[in-house]
């Protein structure tokens, strides 16, 4: 991704997990120096809309971090990885992980920030997962024109993955290092 208009647009069924357990598991390599940038979205719009359930993973410029919003039919949740940069030109292996009552996202096989989460999370809408994109983003798909200045990912996404279960810790780290997993 460029930073501006490429993207890619992944069927509506992604992510559409439920009250369940799940992961959601790729590679990131960025050294986006914007503000925020969109890594992932599944969200039907910047603001508004209803019934609204769905999530967005989004990377800060300098201090390099990832912020998740989650809405699920319950509640929103939002929460980074304070003090884990993943915006230096290196690859790092990221992993959206919710397992019972708790979310966490995984940084190079490590949990590097955590919440509760509850409810449902299946989008109604049918709205696609997106990379490297958001709807917060001027000009993105299916904008309903609401901004919140946010902007295109400038890095590179490889393997992502959608798994209906949590992975465990120890199939995290070995996806972290390269080793295969089932």
């Amino acid at each position: 991704f460029n930073g501006g208009g490429q993207y890619v647009a992944l069927p509506s069924s992604l992510g559409n997990f439920g009250a369940s357990d799940f992961t959601i598991a790729f590679w990131l390599n960025s050294t986006s120096p914007a503000a925020v940038s969109n890594v992932l979205s599944k969200r039907a719009a910047c603001s508004g809309g209803s019934p609204y359930q769905g999530l967005d993973l989004r990377m800060g410029g300098v201090a390099g971090n990832l912020y998740l919003e989650v809405w699920t039919s319950d509640a929103y949740r939002g929460f980074s990885t304070a003090g884990v940069r993943v915006n230096d030109g290196q690859w790092h292996h990221v992993a959206i992980v919710r397992q019972g009552g708790a979310l966490s996202i995984n940084v190079d096989g490590r949990a590097a920030g955590t919440n509760t989460i509850s409810g449902s999370l299946a989008d109604p809408t049918a709205t696609p997962v997106y990379l490297g994109v958001g709807r917060c983003v001027p000009g993105a798909p299916g904008s309903n024109g609401t901004q919140d200045g946010t902007a295109w990912l400038n890095g590179r996404l490889d393997e992502v993955g959608f798994y209906p279960r949590a992975m465990s810790a120890s199939e995290l780290s070995a996806q972290a290092q390269g080793l295969c997993t089932q």
